[in-house]
């Protein structure tokens, strides 16, 4: 067992001994229940969407049911995205909110399809349709459970020199997340597509193992990456659907009463959550550009003919559910 997982079980372990023992104390009607706590693992930090939206929850839930009390560990505290996933299936972590949920659900490689939503009234369309919660479903064969899709933001390319234009991006290494959609993405676009942990990135960065890196705007700059990266590049490449999930086995251990207030929490903080995405984009769009980040603007057109490839593999893997999203944004 990995030491981190060692120790995030030893401390589920002392903290269910300890309700054990309060339990064991409440012969009397005097007695109070014990709380139930719940670890979020984030791999953004203060400033992200997912930060804003974990607090929400958190507040919103404490409100519905005081008894439950939510902690949020931002910046991969609690490890990667994988990490996150196998500890949730541990119960060591019950919660996470990410855009990287192909991990375990391929299927939802759809989402992650370069410039496959023109703006936020389209991927709501979808969000909110049958056919995502039929997509996200999948989470639930490897123990996790989605509970609602979040707005990650439109991504953008921050880079250690300028990008232009497509031919700019050639051979460029630039950092993606572990997963094949957005492998194939950059290799379509002709850069060294590299996939690496949010940790290892700013370092990268720095030392030049990277060329570049793509998120939302409140990630990369939450993350300090206009530090060591002072080019950016508007390309609006993919729009990020993340989800808020929970561990199938910590739910399930619950009341129906505390399912229904976690439930509550989660439809409250997300009208809440899409509504921060989009001022924060705005907001740190104009903060990296005052930091001295220079803003570029490549044509596009090119960026959207190198990709099309990745539309028919798609089609041709999820044929429905491709028809069924493409035609509900007009396309």
């Amino acid at each position: 067992m990995k030491p981190r997982q060692l120790l995030l079980r030893t401390v589920a372990c002392c903290a269910m001994a300890g309700s054990l023992a309060l339990l064991g104390a409440g012969s009397t009607p005097a007695a109070a229940a014990p709380k139930v706590v719940i670890k979020l693992a984030l791999e953004t930090g203060p400033g992200s969407p997912y930060y804003a939206g974990a607090q929400q929850f958190a507040k919103d839930l404490e409100k519905i049911d005081p008894a439950m009390q939510v902690q949020v560990f931002p910046n991969s505290q609690l490890g990667s995205t994988k990490d996150i996933f196998e500890d949730m299936n541990l119960g060591t972590v019950q919660m996470t909110i990410t855009g990287d949920s192909d991990a375990i659900a391929p299927e939802s490689g759809i989402f992650a399809l370069p410039f496959l939503f023109a703006n936020r009234k389209q991927a709501y369309t979808v969000l909110d349709a049958p056919v995502t919660q039929h997509i996200f479903k999948q989470t639930e064969q490897h123990g996790v459970l989605t509970l609602a899709a979040w707005d990650g933001g439109f991504r953008y390319l921050i880079t250690t020199r300028p990008v232009n234009s497509l031919k700019d991006l050639q051979g460029m290494k630039i950092r993606v997340p572990p997963l094949p959609v957005y492998i194939a993405t950059f290799r379509a676009l002709g850069t060294n597509a590299t996939p690496m942990a949010f940790g290892q990135v700013y370092t990268a960065l720095q030392q030049h193992t990277v060329d570049g890196v793509e998120n939302s705007a409140p990630v990369l700059l939450s993350l300090k990456f206009d530090e060591v990266a002072h080019y950016l590049a508007i390309t609006h490449h993919v729009y990020t659907v993340a989800i808020i999930a929970i561990g199938g086995k910590f739910f399930h251990s619950l009341t129906p009463e505390q399912r229904a207030h976690i439930k509550r929490a989660v439809a409250l903080a997300t009208a809440s959550e899409r509504k921060t995405s989009a001022e924060l984009e705005a907001r740190d769009l104009k903060a990296m550009q005052s930091a001295g980040v220079t803003i570029t603007h490549p044509d596009l057109a090119p960026f959207r003919k190198a990709v099309e490839p990745l539309y028919a593999s798609y089609e041709k893997k999820y044929p429905t559910d491709m028809a069924t999203i493409l035609k509900l944004i007009g396309r």
